[in-house]
């Protein structure tokens, strides 16, 4: 009788496993948007709680090892959720929450801590898991664009990282990995300072690609720059600005 490797062994739990977890993070993904699961949708003190719990089981160690090993991908993708809209104002308002309703139990990690320190140090460990997570932190920064959102520090180097990584592997400009305006969101909502902007612009990454590709990424940190001429000359040089510009007409 033969025996079974361990490798063979790992891909058959593997494969046996990974729809399971699928369903999980479906579950997940719709208890961040208010949803029951298999229908309907949640009260909002218990899609609140749900937030809290997601929180505490992914900065676990352990837990987060496993779901980073299976599909970080996933990971990153569903998690972000937390990160912004209701159940980043429900982790935002733990604390007075708990305090209001007399509630007894602990508090989730603070949002930035997580995101500067637990992830980035797993990623670290595992290069495959650097994209996912650069996609995680833009999607997340874009929507602290919106000014009633509450603030989450992420290190500003970061996030310019994140987005340098996301215009230089954009495979193409009608199919990008990250669509130009959620790059641009994402700059504009880290209230960068002009050095900030003329270094990232510097940057020989983002001017290799984005000289042609990203149009509307180039006028916006000519205008962060406050270089205003060169930004006009952009606008009038490439078609699909100047049609923008001038739509309005129509």
């Amino acid at each position: 009788m033969k025996s079974r490797s361990p490798k063979s062994t790992l891909a058959i739990s593997y494969s046996g496993i990974y729809p399971v977890l699928l369903i999980l993070y479906r579950i997940i993904k719709m208890f961040l948007e208010g949803k029951s699961f298999p229908s309907g949708y949640l009260p909002q003190d218990k899609q609140r709680q749900h937030v809290y719990d997601i929180i505490q089981v992914v900065t676990m160690e352990q837990y987060l090892d496993e779901m980073l090993a299976f599909d970080h991908e996933i990971f990153f993708r569903v998690i972000a959720r937390a990160f912004m809209s209701q159940p980043l104002k429900y982790l935002s308002s733990q604390k007075e929450y708990y305090e209001k309703n007399s509630i007894r139990g602990n508090l989730c990690m603070p949002l930035d801590e997580i995101i500067n320190g637990i992830f980035l140090k797993k990623v670290q460990a595992d290069d495959k898991r650097l994209p996912a997570f650069y996609k995680f932190i833009i999607t997340v920064q874009s929507h602290q664009n919106n000014e009633s959102a509450p603030r989450i520090n992420i290190d500003t180097a970061l996030v310019l990282k994140a987005c340098l990584h996301a215009i230089k592997t954009n495979p193409t400009e009608d199919s990008p990995l990250i669509e130009e305006d959620i790059i641009i969101n994402a700059l504009k909502s880290k209230k960068l300072e002009k050095k900030d902007f003329e270094k990232f612009a510097s940057d020989s990454d983002f001017s290799d690609y984005a000289k042609n590709k990203m149009p509307n990424l180039r006028v916006f940190l000519m205008e962060m720059k406050k270089d205003y001429l060169n930004s006009y000359k952009l606008n009038k040089q490439h078609p699909t600005l100047k049609k923008k510009i001038f739509e309005w007409i129509d």
